[in-house]
């Protein structure tokens, strides 16, 4: 049933392959928002943490897809990837909340979980693509 949905066939190509790539773009697109927040761009800050939620959700639905494709290598990056950017989230978090953890690990650990990602997403989409 699961395997079904996760290689339910878009243009040729399974939605988890799909999956990871929006979910990708969502990441992308949050690490900017809050890039452009901190160089002061005026965007309301509830964007930011919004934005990341909603790519917390998409990565956990692509990743519940992923398990059933048995791809190991690529499913133990993904598990670490979605657990850099939890931890990337309870960072920003604890910042916002004004608990003393200096601000330049918000972006580090997310640029460090966006390496990991882009890592992961190589991966998968050389499987796909080949």
């Amino acid at each position: 049933m699961l395997s079904d949905i996760t290689y339910f066939p878009i243009y040729g190509k399974p939605l988890v392959f799909y999956l990871g790539i929006t979910t990708l773009s969502l990441f992308i697109i949050t690490a900017l928002i809050g890039l452009m927040i901190f160089r002061g761009a005026r965007i309301p800050f509830k964007f930011h943490p919004t934005m990341a939620a909603t790519a917390l959700t998409f990565a956990v639905i692509h990743g519940i897809l992923a398990i059933a494709t048995g791809r190991t290598p690529i499913i133990i990056l993904g598990i670490i990837t979605i657990s850099l950017f939890f931890i990337t989230g309870l960072i920003g978090f604890m910042i916002f909340r004004g608990k003393s953890i200096p601000f330049k690990y918000h972006p580090v650990m997310a640029s460090t979980a966006i390496f990991i990602m882009i890592i992961h997403g190589s991966l998968g989409i050389s499987i796909y693509l080949s």
